[in-house]
Order: C-alpha cells, then structure tokens, then sequence
C-alpha cells in the first residue's frame, strides 16, 4: 500500500473539510446579513421627500454656477413653474416649446437631470438649475414633471409624463391667470 491521502478515512480529513464548509457557510451568512444592513442604510439615506398638494414644497436643493439653491425659496413671491426634464429625454423635448414664452405673471424653473452643458457668456440662462444631488430625481420619478406652485410656495397642481403642447400650454396660461390650478376645476 502506497502513503495515505490526506482526506482519506482516518486521518482527520473528514473533520477537516467539514470545519472548512462550516466557516464557508458562517462567512457566506455574515455577507447576506451585511448586505441586507447596508441596503437598509442605503434606503433610508435616499429616502424620498413627501410632497403633497396644498404643501410647501419639501426640502428640494439644485445647482445653479455651483451655488446650492434650496428650490422652495425660489418660489415664493410668484405663480411658479417648475419643469424637471432631461435634455436626453425625447418627450421633454417634444414638450419645451410649449413652455415658451412663459405667460405673463408666471415665472418658469427649469431643472435639469443632467449638468447644462451649453451656457451663456455669463453662466446659464435665468431660471436653469441642475440636479446634481438627485433631490428632484428621487423625488419625480418621471419626466417630464411640472409642478405649479402658488405664491405662498404651496404645490397647487402637477402633470407629469407625455402631454401634447395645447394641453402644456393651456396649463399654463389657466395657472398664470389666476384661475384654479390646473387638474381642479
């Protein structure tokens, strides 16, 4: 008979290969229950903000020359618009003419999912932001997404996904009017 294996029958292998399947499975368990711990982490850093109607808007932070704005400040003191859109986004494309000129009395938001990449002499044209922290992006999962917001900074109304440019542009004028927030009547 030549040497023994290492494993075979009586010299402990059995035991051995056993401790190795037991640490094996105790690592395997300790990774899944990271992992569950950190997706849980990770859930609850990028919680979405509640927004609702007749609300201030939540905390919403943009991007504008690399200055944070915090967008419910930007929309007090006048009947607003806030379009979040996607210049990679067909249908947001096919929308923006309908957004301008914006009607008299109402100022327009735009925010962009993506950096603006083509700016003006001095910096991005009035009323582009960016969404560089996600904030609108966790929060208005589709796009396009209009809000119109009162005077008070209150979310009065909002239309999200693909509408024709009449329906767009309707919305916009009843708003600036004064009348009652587009979807209520």
């Amino acid at each position: 008979m030549g040497p023994e294996r290492s494993g075979s029958p009586g010299t402990g292998g059995a035991a051995s290969r056993m401790r190795r399947i037991l640490a094996g499975a105790v690592l395997a368990a300790g990774i899944v229950a990271a992992g569950y711990l950190l997706q849980g982490e990770i859930r609850s850093a990028v919680r979405r903000p509640a927004v609702r109607l007749h609300q201030p808007l939540p905390p919403l932070v943009v991007d504008r020359d690399g200055t944070d704005v915090d967008l419910a400040d930007l929309v007090r003191g006048e009947r607003t618009v806030v379009v979040f859109h996607s210049d990679s986004c067909r249908v947001c494309r096919e929308m923006m003419p309908a957004l301008e000129p914006p009607p008299r009395g109402l100022r327009l938001i735009l925010v962009s999912a993506e950096k603006i990449a083509a700016r003006a002499a001095d910096g991005a044209p009035p009323g582009v932001y960016w969404d560089r922290h996600g904030a609108l992006s966790r929060t208005f999962a589709a796009l396009p997404t209009i809000l119109f917001v009162d005077e008070k900074g209150m979310l009065e109304s909002g239309i999200t996904g693909r509408r024709s440019r009449e329906f767009v542009r309707e919305r916009l004028e009843r708003f600036a009017s004064g009348g009652p927030p587009p979807g209520r009547s």
